[in-house]
C-alpha cells in the first residue's frame, strides 16, 4: 500500500526532472540488463553483498528480456512522459521485489495523471494497491490461488487501458499517447508471470479461464463500439487499442482452460500467442503513434470533421498510416490476421462437451468476439475512408 501514498504525492514535483533524467536512464537499464543476463557474480570478483544489493533493485530473468527489449525501442521514440512511462515499465518489469511494484505503480501514475487526464485517478490507485501485493500473492502458492487472477486483472485493468464504457468521447476515453504502450508491455508481462505462476488445481484453473475468457469477450467489444463511435482520430485508435489490450486477458483464460483440462499444447500455443500480441502490438502501436503525431504536427488536432484528403497532401505518411491500420485491422497477410488466426485455433483446441448446452457459452464468445471484429473494421474503414480517402478540408 506504501506506492498509493507515496507516488501520487511525489509525481507533480517529480514529473520535470524526471523528464530530463530519462535519457540518460535508458543507458542505465540497459547496462543493469546486460549485467542481470551476465553469469553469476563470483565469476566477476563481485562482492556477493553487492551483488545481492544490485539484484534486489534490478534482476531480470528470461522472461523479462522481451519486454524490456521491447520498452527500449518504445522509449526511444517517446518524449515526456511517454519516456518517463518506458522507464518506470523498465524497473516494473525486471525489478527486485521491492522495486518493481513501486515502479508499477508509478508507470500507472503517469498513465492517469491527474493534469493529463482529469477524473482517471481512482482506477490507478486500486491498480498500484494490487502491484504492491502481487509477489506476496505470486509466493502464496495454493493458499491464495483464487485470489491471484482477481489481483492481476485488477493491477493490469489501468495498465492495458482497459474499461466496459462504450462511449467515445472525451468523459469515456482519452487520447491515446505512448506511455500506454509501456503500460501494455506490463500488463502482458504480469500476465504472462500469472500464467508460469499459477498453481496445478484443474478445477480452479478451469472456472477462472471461463470467467476471464468472458470478460475479455465483453472488453473487447466495447472498445470496438468506443471506437466506432469516436470523433477524434486519437481516440478513435484509442477504442482500437482497448480491443487488442483485451487480448491478453482473453489468451490467459484460454491458458487457464488449458491447464486445468491438461492440455501442454493449447498452453504452449497460448503462450506464444501471448507473447506474439505483446511483441507486435507494441512495435506496430508505437509506429503508428508516432506517425500520428507526424501528421498532428502538420495537420493540427486529428478531428474527423476536420480532416479529409491526406492521401493527397501527404502521400508518403498516408501510405505508411495505412499500413499499419491494415495491420491492427486483421488484414492478411499482415501480423493482425496472423493473431486473429492463432486465437481461431485455440479455440477449436478447446476440449469438446459432451452435451449442447456446454457448447453455448464457446459460441457465444465467439459471437461476442466477431461482432467486436466486424466493428473495429468498421471503425478502421471510416478513419481511412474520412481522413485520408476523403475530400481535402485541411
Amino acid at each position: 500500500m506504501l506506492p498509493c501514498v507515496v507516488v501520487p504525492r511525489a509525481w507533480p514535483a517529480l514529473r520535470t526532472p524526471c523528464a530530463h533524467a530519462c535519457r540518460l536512464g535508458w543507458v542505465v537499464v540497459m547496462a543493469a540488463t546486460l549485467a542481470g543476463l551476465a553469469p553469476s557474480a563470483g565469476a566477476h570478483g563481485v562482492s556477493p553483498r553487492l551483488a545481492s544489493a544490485v539484484a534486489g533493485i534490478f534482476h531480470p530473468d528470461a522472461l523479462a528480456l522481451s519486454a524490456l527489449l521491447l520498452l527500449g525501442v518504445v522509449g526511444l521514440y517517446a518524449r515526456g512522459d511517454g519516456t518517463s512511462a518506458c522507464l518506470a515499465a523498465a524497473f516494473a518489469v525486471g525489478g527486485g521485489p521491492l522495486v518493481a511494484p513501486l515502479a508499477g505503480a508509478c508507470v500507472i501514475v503517469v498513465l492517469h495523471d491527474r493534469v493529463m487526464r482529469p477524473g482517471h485517478g481512482t482506477g490507478g490507485l486500486l491498480g498500484m494497491a494490487m502491484l504492491a501485493v502481487m509477489d506476496p500473492l505470486t509466493l502464496g502458492g495454493t493458499q491464495l490461488a483464487c485470489v491471484l487472477p482477481v489481483a492481476v486483472l485488477m493491477a493490469s485493468w489501468p495498465l492495458l487501458h482497459l474499461s466496459w464504457r462504450p462511449g467515445g468521447g472525451r468523459r469515456h476515453l482519452s487520447a491515446l499517447r505512448m506511455a500506454d504502450v509501456a503500460g501494455c508491455v506490463v500488463g502482458c508481462h504480469l500476465w504472462l508471470r500469472m500464467l508460469a505462476d499459477y498453481p496445478d488445481i484443474p478445477v480452479l484453473s478451469e472456472r477462472w479461464g471461463d470467467g476471464l475468457v468472458a470478460i475479455a469477450a465483453g472488453l473487447f467489444l466495447a472498445a470496438a463500439v468506443r471506437a466506432l463511435v469516436a470523433r477524434d482520430g486519437r481516440r478513435v485508435l484509442c477504442g482500437l487499442f482497448g480491443g487488442m489490450a483485451a487480448l491478453p486477458v482473453l489468451l490467459a483464460g484460454l491458458g487457464l482452460v488449458a491447464r486445468g483440462n491438461d492440455l501442454p499444447e493449447m498452453l504452449d500455443g497460448a503462450v506464444a500467442c501471448l507473447f506474439l500480441v505483446m511483441a507486435a502490438g507494441t512495435l506496430t502501436w508505437g509506429a503508428l503513434l508516432a506517425l500520428a503525431e507526424a501528421m498532428e504536427v502538420e495537420a493540427g488536432r486529428l478531428v474527423l470533421m476536420h480532416l479529409g484528403g491526406m492521401a493527397a497532401l501527404m502521400p508518403r505518411l498516408s501510405a505508411l498510416l495505412s499500413v499499419a491500420l491494415l495491420a491492427i485491422g486483421g488484414v492478411p497477410p499482415l501480423i493482425g490476421f496472423s493473431l486473429s488466426w492463432m486465437v481461431l485455433r485455440l479455440f477449436n483446441a478447446l476440449p469438446h462437451a459432451d452435451s449442447l448446452a456446454r457448447e453455448i457459452p464457446v459460441a457465444a464468445v465467439l459471437i461476442v468476439m466477431g461482432t467486436g471484429w466486424g466493428l473495429r473494421l468498421l471503425a478502421l474503414g471510416r478513419l481511412v475512408g474520412v481522413v485520408l480517402c476523403g475530400r481535402p478540408r485541411t
